[in-house]
């Protein structure tokens, strides 16, 4: 009876890691790094897996969308060095939603004109 109930509570702890590092269905980030003819930013979705720093080495990215719930960090730096004055930006579960974006423009913070590296977890 012990080992079951170890089984079971074992279980519960490697199913809460597996909802706790798996995919955000509810979270989305693009990128802008153009704008077309009348001058509206371009989206272009980052390719991200949550709790994973994602290399990036892309110049001219203008603004970043976010929509979801999470915590979202971008950097100059490579993903060695990811946290090293990295930009982070808060978005709580109980405030944001699929449908809820900000858009975060980088003028004036450490990744205008270079990102490095990104990352973020839900």
């Amino acid at each position: 009876m012990l080992r079951l109930a170890l089984f079971i509570a074992a279980a519960q702890v490697v199913s809460g890691l597996v909802t706790t590092t798996g995919k955000c269905p509810s979270t989305t980030i693009s990128y802008s790094d153009h704008t077309n003819a009348a001058g509206a930013l371009q989206w272009t979705k980052a390719d991200a897996v949550p709790d994973t720093c994602t290399p990036s080495g892309h110049n001219g990215i203008t603004a970043f969308k976010i929509c979801g719930p999470g915590t979202f960090s971008v950097s100059r730096m490579s993903c060695n060095n990811h946290e090293y004055k990295a930009v982070v930006w808060e978005h709580p579960k109980t405030s944001y939603t699929v449908d809820k974006c900000n858009v975060y423009q980088v003028a004036g913070t450490n990744v205008d004109g270079y990102l490095g590296s990104y990352s973020f977890s839900c």
